[in-house]
């Protein structure tokens, strides 16, 4: 059974840190949902038609498609009373464009707050990720019930591309978060034991070593590292390398590589979805 289950949704979710249950808002339809802009066909109602394959995506067509921010907006018919939402990044191999990073909430009239779904903490609660189905989804749970006649995601950043656009493959909203609320409980994508406050050293055959701790690693995970402007998958990593099984990243030996300031970013399973970055200067 999809563990999306409706009419209302109910999801189980455990590992060795935590057990969840939730229960989800009823089903939405097409009338619900809208967008500041869309591409022709990848329209606002397949962000909620749960199939992970298919997309909303903002307008990327013509010599000037807007830019940040744009608006994906929740209608309900009645209040809601909701503590969360999952979002899922666009699921085709090697196309990470339009995958939000940075974000606000807009709550009917009002701003709720702001995050960015590589980070462990929203302004007005903690972000969260886990497997569901088979599908990386991030969570951001509230830190108190809110009731809602309308829920907009504004998108803030965003990857791939020119960095300019936004897409959804799967929005869900919650009414029922308990058990995330303790941020102790969260897995968290972030660098560790990098010395001398974010310098690292190249060893005696030009290597660099990045030590990242994640959430939920993969084989293929990756660390490039870029110079502080670059976008991954715009442009190639100067150096990178994979993650091994204690989270140590060995990145290529080039001796080229100048000192100075450079950005190092941890990417998922092969792709450019970035899970979590830190600036480091190179001696």
């Amino acid at each position: 059974m999809d563990p999306f289950y409706n009419e209302y949704t109910y999801v189980s979710i455990s590992n060795d840190d935590c057990a969840i249950t939730e229960y989800g808002l009823a089903e939405l339809n097409e009338n619900q949902v809208a967008a500041s802009t869309n591409y022709s066909t990848d329209p606002p109602k397949s962000a909620i038609d749960r199939n992970p394959n298919t997309i909303w995506h903002s307008d990327w067509a013509g010599a000037d498609p807007p830019n940040h921010p744009h608006l994906f907006t929740i209608t309900f018919d009645t209040t809601q009373t909701i503590t969360g939402f999952a979002y899922l990044t666009r699921q085709d191999d090697g196309w990470p464009n339009g995958n939000i990073t940075g974000f606000s909430i807009n709550i009917d009239d009002g701003a709720h707050g702001e995050g960015n779904f590589n980070d462990k903490l929203y302004d007005n609660g903690i972000i969260y990720e886990k497997t569901l189905n088979g599908y990386k989804y991030k969570f951001v749970v509230f830190n108190e019930q809110i009731n809602v006649n309308s829920f907009q995601l504004e998108t803030n950043s965003s990857l791939g591309g020119s960095g300019i656009w936004a897409s959804i493959a799967d929005l869900r909203l919650f009414t029922n978060t308990d058990g995330l609320q303790d941020p102790s409980n969260v897995l968290e994508n972030k660098f560790v034991n990098l010395p001398n406050e974010k310098k690292t050293d190249r060893d005696s055959s030009n290597y660099i070593i990045a030590k990242v701790e994640r959430a939920n690693p993969t084989a293929n995970d990756w660390v490039g590292l870029y110079n502080t402007s670059d976008v991954p998958g715009n442009v190639d990593s100067i150096a990178w390398g994979y993650v091994s099984s204690d989270g140590t990243a060995t990145l290529d030996s080039n001796p080229n590589i100048s000192g100075g300031e450079y950005v190092l970013i941890l990417l998922q399973d092969n792709s450019y979805t970035e899970l979590a970055r830190i600036p480091v200067t190179i001696v």
